[in-house]
């Protein structure tokens, strides 16, 4: 029996016999826990252990994700979903038999969503009163990355729509900043600098405001992203007085390795959001070395099933995670809006594609489509590519040698949408598998630009516009792009570019939280894989530490180097 594995069953064995003594988790209980795991208990007891462990991913995984969101952006008509919630500070403590009823009545007919019979959670109601919201994710502005953008934006227009919100971001060491930060930004040398960068970029985007907390974090150039440094549970509790909502942006990646307090004790509800398909990846690329994507599968659903009430999917491009419900929670700016309102003529340039170059990120299906196309008519199709990343030489080879490749100019360069270059390309093709909901092609929409994607989850609310055109195979691909090429987008109908907007990826974020008090029952298996969890991240070592020490130690010895000169 591998140690891992018999830690987990022993943990998980010794977190449900706690759990199941007490009606509800306490924090208190799982600050002073302690556990002891010892090879030689483990080695006594393998039929327990293996019995105990197939029971845990069972636990993980039995329960179905509740119905997705249609591609209209409808809240399904019944959450089936069991969840672990408490009233938020401000409701009324008398309720002692749960959290009060609030009725649901949809501002409009478009969201109605839950039977008229049924009442929601107070804690998941985010219309019945102004809340305090507290956003997490594992980026920050400058880096102008979906997982700094959006929750930005987020927090943005949550707090324009008078919830009192505190985006919480990880700070990373100046001297990698310069590594991932845009082009052209400052290098800052203490956290006030950049949280007054931050607020500064959302005022400009909406009149709001939002407070900033850091994190210590480090960059990963292995793994392409920041790690938390330590607990980032530690800040919320020193610097956060109200704990009431919590939203987790990228649940799995910020508590991999959590080592802190337990996020459903702390907060009142909370939700985590979906944002990248980290399967894929592991199958394309062994994002986790040794790991197997199966491995990485059941460890996002048990660290969610954890340390989430609820769990938004962006699109079904993703795995299947307990309690989730299917919801594009995302918007687009006003700037893209306004480009695409004040677009007149024609289009002076054809097709590209904008991403980071990686091949798991789109390049390598792109390219193989448009190799395809060229064995079948011996034309090569002129599609550029834009973007920055660590495979840009492989790309660039590609595109120096082949010769379906002849026609395509590649800037490998950070690129700007709303540049004038890039405004005059008509037609934006994404050719990804390992999209969750790709920002890019939200944004060539509200422009006006026709795209061509492919028919693939992460695209079904795409595939809803007008001017986007799916395809299956390599020939549909060759003519969805040739005809693309040959005609003019429609302009967007009202409705249509409503449906792009952060007012409207809101009003989806409120439907996609709300839960029937009849299935907020407290949920002994999520309290259990949470408490197994933080039992074995105490044990074994964390990442973003040992990348830290290594830092230091490199640090050190340059600066010997220097001085023995």
């Amino acid at each position: 029996m591998p140690p891992l594995l018999a830690s987990l069953a022993t943990a998980l064995l010794t977190s449900s016999r706690r759990v199941a003594h007490s009606s509800a988790p306490s924090s208190d209980i799982v600050e002073h826990a302690h556990y002891s795991v010892s090879d030689k208990h483990t080695q006594h007891q393998h039929p327990t252990v293996a019995l105990a462990a197939a029971y845990a991913l069972f636990l993980v995984g039995r329960q179905n994700a509740v119905a997705s969101h249609s591609r209209s952006g409808r809240v399904p008509t019944r959450l089936a979903v069991s969840l672990d919630l408490h009233c938020p500070s401000h409701v009324d403590a008398r309720h002692i038999d749960g959290p009060p009823t609030v009725p649901c009545q949809p501002r409009h007919s478009s969201q109605a969503a839950l039977p008229p019979q049924e009442h929601l959670t107070a804690a998941s109601d985010m219309r019945a009163s102004k809340r305090d919201v507290a956003i997490v994710t594992t980026a920050a502005i400058p880096w102008m990355t979906g997982t700094s953008v959006n929750p930005a934006l987020r927090a943005l227009y949550l707090a324009h729509d008078g919830h009192r919100v505190t985006l919480i971001v990880p700070w990373i060491p100046p001297e990698q900043q310069g590594d991932i930060f845009a082009s052209g930004s400052p290098v800052f040398t203490t956290r006030q600098q950049q949280r007054d960068y931050i607020q500064n970029w959302g005022y400009n985007q909406l009149p709001a405001t939002f407070d900033v907390l850091f994190y210590e974090g480090v960059y990963a150039p292995q793994f392409g992203s920041i790690l938390p440094v330590g607990a980032m549970t530690d800040v919320i509790v020193s610097n956060l007085p109200t704990k009431d909502v919590c939203i987790l942006e990228e649940p799995e990646h910020l508590t991999w390795h959590h080592s802190g307090k337990i996020w459903t004790e702390l907060f009142n509800y909370v939700v985590g959001i979906i944002h990248t398909n980290y399967i894929e990846y592991a199958k394309k690329v062994d994002f986790f070395g040794p790991q197997k994507a199966v491995a990485l599968l059941l460890l996002n659903m048990w660290v969610c099933r954890g340390y989430c009430h609820r769990i938004i999917k962006l699109s079904d491009a993703v795995q299947h995670f307990p309690n989730s419900v299917t919801s594009n929670v995302h918007g687009v700016r006003d700037k893209f809006m306004d480009i695409g309102i004040r677009r007149s003529g024609p289009f002076p340039r054809g097709a590209y594609f904008m991403g980071k170059v990686l091949w798991a990120k789109g390049y390598r299906d792109l390219i193989n489509c448009m190799i395809e196309h060229y064995n079948l008519t011996k034309e090569p199709l002129a599609i550029d590519f834009y973007g920055a990343g660590p495979d840009v030489p492989e790309v660039r080879e590609q595109v120096d040698t082949h010769p379906a490749l002849s026609a395509v100019a590649f800037d490998a360069r950070v690129a700007d949408p709303t540049s004038k270059r890039l405004q005059g390309y008509k037609v934006f093709v994404n050719a990804s598998k390992s999209d969750v909901v790709c920002t890019a092609t939200a944004e060539a929409l509200a422009m006006g630009k026709l795209v061509v994607c492919l028919d693939h989850p992460s695209n079904e609310f795409f595939a809803t516009f007008p001017n986007c055109t799916t395809y299956r195979t390599p020939d549909e691909f060759s003519k969805a792009v040739l005809e693309a090429l040959e005609r003019e987008p429609q302009p967007l109908s009202d409705q249509d570019a409503y449906r792009l907007t952060w007012e409207a990826a809101t009003e989806r974020l409120y439907d996609a939280m709300r839960v029937p008090l009849s299935k907020s029952k407290p949920s002994k298996v999520g309290a259990a894989l949470a408490n197994a969890h933080l039992t074995l991240s105490k044990i074994y070592p964390q990442p973003g530490k040992g990348i830290q020490k290594a830092m230091s130690r490199e640090s050190l010895n340059t600066a010997g180097s220097v001085e023995s000169l």
